[in-house]
């Protein structure tokens, strides 16, 4: 840009146009990065389950877990490792998944291991949204894809429970 030359107002004027322009052109460059940033989380595996599992308790039905979000797309059975969890125990499938993951190291967050086509593959989850563990068990739950489960609202989160009478059990059992 060519600044006016001879005329102080004006050339100052246009120094003021063009400091303006500059500032927008780095807001809208700062927006678009934030939200590649909010989109890039959005196609997450984690946050479209959790998504999913949020939109499924808020219907006050029973229900089963998402296939869709999960990192493999579809499975057949779960564990879910809570904070403190064992994992001696658990079926010999699930056991070098369960071996990387440290239970002892966060009450924040938990761990669901899906036994897909291609082995297990594990999610981590925040509880902050979702909390499968609210029940506060050490021991590994055993889910399959047809079983039920059921939510309630406990403050800001979703507490998430195997249903009664569901086929699901303890994993070391």
């Amino acid at each position: 840009m060519s600044l006016p030359t001879g005329d102080p107002e004006r050339a100052r004027a246009a120094r003021s146009t063009a400091a303006r322009q500059h500032a927008k052109l780095g807001i809208a460059i700062a927006t678009c990065a934030a939200l590649g940033a909010l989109l890039s989380a959005c196609a997450s595996p984690a946050f479209s389950f959790e998504s999913q599992l949020v939109q499924n308790a808020e219907t006050g039905e029973p229900f089963t877990l998402p296939q869709a979000g999960t990192p493999s797309g579809s499975w057949d059975r779960v564990v879910v490792l809570c904070p403190y969890a064992g994992t001696s125990q658990l079926p010999s499938e699930f056991a070098e998944a369960a071996a990387a993951i440290d239970t002892q190291s966060t009450e924040s967050t938990q761990w669901l291991l899906f036994r897909a086509r291609a082995g297990v593959e594990t999610l981590t989850l925040s509880r902050d949204r979702v909390d499968l563990c609210s029940a506060g068990s050490t021991i590994p739950l055993l889910g399959g894809v047809a079983d039920q489960w059921e939510a309630q609202r406990e403050g800001t989160a979703w507490s998430i429970r195997l249903r009664s009478g569901a086929a699901g059990a303890p994993a070391g059992d």
